[in-house]
């Protein structure tokens, strides 16, 4: 009995959503659905069982796998999200189906940093060994594992389009153009919403742009004659 106890605490829980699927649902169910149909065939299935991998529930929008070792479930997970990057390049943007996997239950606040990594990735791809680590630790020290995924439960799938129009105060809108957290048509589309809203296109790839980059002097610049510096 104690030793089905250890195995059980060494398995990994691997939980993937699609982001904004009710948005995706809401433009074309016929298309969506049928797209998911074909990733989870040719990539996602593939990929579990390449790492041994268990589907132990689904459900319209995603699934629970279990993995024997936290090293396979993030190695799945990564070379999912990778996958669908790739996918995506060639799909318009508002068709995009992206991949949630969420580690963060399962690890997030071990000292190990893979599950932190799969979202230092996305957030800082072009950082060095170094920022990247700080900011691995950063999310370790700032969130519990629970408290993390709740805010990823959140954040990922609301809609605020119908409330755009409400919005009568002078706004800008910042977006980088080669992110992989949100689309850059997504920033294009929230500034459309708000009546004399100022939209600026940042070059690059990361969502939380690094001090050298260009990217950081034009938002500071952008910010100061914003507020009328």
């Amino acid at each position: 009995m104690a030793r089905e106890r250890a195995e059980r605490r060494l398995a990994a829980i691997l939980a993937a959503d699609v982001a904004g699927y009710r948005r995706l649902m809401g433009a074309d169910e016929e298309g969506t659905l049928a797209r998911l149909k074909t990733y989870r065939r040719a990539l996602v299935d593939p990929k579990i069982k390449q790492y041994r991998g268990r589907v132990v529930k689904t459900t319209r929008d995603g699934m629970l796998v279990e993995f024997a070792s936290v090293i396979d479930a993030v190695c799945c997970a990564v070379e999912v999200q990778d996958g669908m990057v790739k996918r995506n390049a060639k799909v318009p943007p508002e068709k995009r189906i992206n991949a949630l996997i969420t580690l963060a239950r399962a690890g997030w606040g071990a000292h190990h940093p893979n599950f932190r990594q799969i979202f230092t990735g996305s957030f800082i791809p072009g950082a060095t060994h170094e920022p990247q680590d700080q900011f691995n630790e950063m999310q370790r020290r700032t969130a519990s594992a629970e408290g993390a995924a709740r805010n990823m439960d959140v954040v990922t799938d609301f809609d605020i389009t119908d409330l755009l129009d409400k919005v009568n105060v002078p706004t800008l809108v910042t977006h980088v153009r080669g992110g992989l957290v949100v689309p850059f048509e997504y920033g294009r589309e929230l500034a459309a919403g708000i009546r004399g809203a100022r939209f600026v296109a940042l070059e690059g790839h990361n969502h939380l742009f690094l001090e050298h980059e260009p990217a950081s002097a034009r938002f500071f610049e952008e910010i100061k004659l914003f507020l009328g510096g």
